[in-house]
């Protein structure tokens, strides 16, 4: 820096000034670029502090190294840390010092199989930590039964998350309260195998719940009877009926838990036979804001706790229908008046019967197969997500 002053100074005054003046200028060129950084305390504060004001402060990890080694010296297994980092809280070490992290911090220095449900997560991870956290959100105890599923046999609890502000949403409140308490109370699903000042490790004592020779149960009900069924789901009308197309499927399901059967029955066919089952064309929505993937809603599952659960940052006060009333985990929204396109493969000509699964209100849905003029009717909203067309002539191209 020095130099490029020295020798910009030495072009504008010539050869007539001496060293020393060139020098002086330099100096004070320098100063006049430091100026504006140090006329801010905080500007001050982050330079002279060696640290960045905290920010580059080192996390002291001697309480989750003796977490590692615990886990090291036990059976492999799934393991997950709750209250999740990716969050409203901030992480106070040992030494009070505020730190930020994502949870794959955690998952990398643990180096144990493991699940991360955060920003850029699997949307079907996303999914089941939703379920976890409702439930925790609720001070109710059903989460337990998505570790079981999931097969996590570690829960590490984290004892050094704080709010991150006097603002923390209320859900991230009780699903601290639930986590900081429940564990060390549900003496028949965990067992505490370490704790120290910073963290806790359970191994759940169920985890052979499921075994291959369960019967296979599908729960096919709507969002808002599943939130009214969660603790006493044997109280849904239950349909037995046998599948007489598939008894010779190995993984047939012997049980369907329903409260509508017609829908019941198509829904099942569609998971057994996803050839059927079409989902709308993606190519258009980067162009179409009428045209709202699900993926927009799912970025973490914080935003879901508002959109499909009753709490109170869910300012409209409505329960949306979510990917827990569709097929594939996703649906598309349709805000407003709009045009959306599937491609069905069709080899041979035909009469078809083609159902349109929506959750929708009063609107009018027209169909338009190829070039052949559209067919119009108008979907009630007492209807259970099944709008037909029924024998449709369709000439494939």
């Amino acid at each position: 820096m020095i130099i490029v002053v020295h020798q910009l100074t030495s072009i504008l005054l010539g050869k007539k000034y001496s060293a020393i003046s060139i020098r002086c200028v330099a100096v004070v060129g320098i100063a006049l670029f430091f100026v504006p950084l140090f006329s801010h305390s905080i500007y001050r504060t982050c330079i002279l502090s060696g640290d960045m004001a905290g920010y580059l402060t080192p996390y002291p990890t001697t309480q989750l190294q003796e977490v590692k080694n615990v886990l090291q010296h036990h059976q492999p297994g799934i393991t997950v840390m709750l209250p999740p980092s990716e969050s409203p809280l901030n992480i106070r070490d040992q030494n009070g010092n505020i730190h930020t992290f994502i949870d794959k911090f955690y998952i990398y220095y643990l180096n144990q199989p493991s699940y991360y449900y955060g920003l850029n997560g699997d949307i079907t991870n996303k999914y089941l930590f939703f379920f976890t956290m409702a439930s925790l959100s609720n001070r109710e105890s059903w989460w337990t039964n998505f570790l079981h599923d999931a097969n996590v046999r570690y829960l590490v609890i984290n004892k050094e998350l704080i709010p991150g502000s006097e603002n923390i949403p209320s859900y991230m409140e009780d699903i601290q309260h639930s986590l900081l308490n429940q564990p060390w109370l549900m003496k028949t699903a965990f067992r505490k195998i370490y704790e120290n000042r910073g963290f806790a490790v359970f191994e759940m004592t169920k985890n052979d719940k499921s075994s291959s020779t369960d019967d296979q149960n599908l729960t096919d009900i709507n969002w808002q009877s599943f939130l009214c069924k969660q603790t006493s789901i044997s109280s849904v009308p239950t349909s037995t009926q046998q599948w007489i197309n598939f008894r010779n499927n190995p993984h047939a399901i012997s049980s369907i838990v329903s409260d509508h059967t017609d829908t019941s029955d198509r829904d099942y066919f569609s998971l057994i036979n996803p050839q059927y089952f079409i989902l709308p064309d993606s190519s258009g929505f980067p162009f179409n804001q009428e045209q709202i993937p699900s993926s927009q809603y799912f970025e973490s599952i914080f935003p879901m706790l508002n959109l499909f659960t009753p709490k109170h940052y869910n300012f409209g006060g409505i329960i949306m229908p979510g990917p827990f009333d569709t097929l594939t985990s996703t649906f598309v929204s349709l805000p407003q008046s709009t045009s959306i396109r599937f491609k069905i493969p069709l080899s041979q000509s035909g009469t078809y019967d083609l159902y349109v699964r929506t959750i929708a209100t009063m609107n009018s849905l027209s169909l338009q197969l190829n070039n052949n003029a559209p067919i119009s009717r108008i979907i009630d909203p007492s209807e259970t997500g099944q709008n037909s067309f029924k024998h449709l002539p369709i000439l494939p191209q």
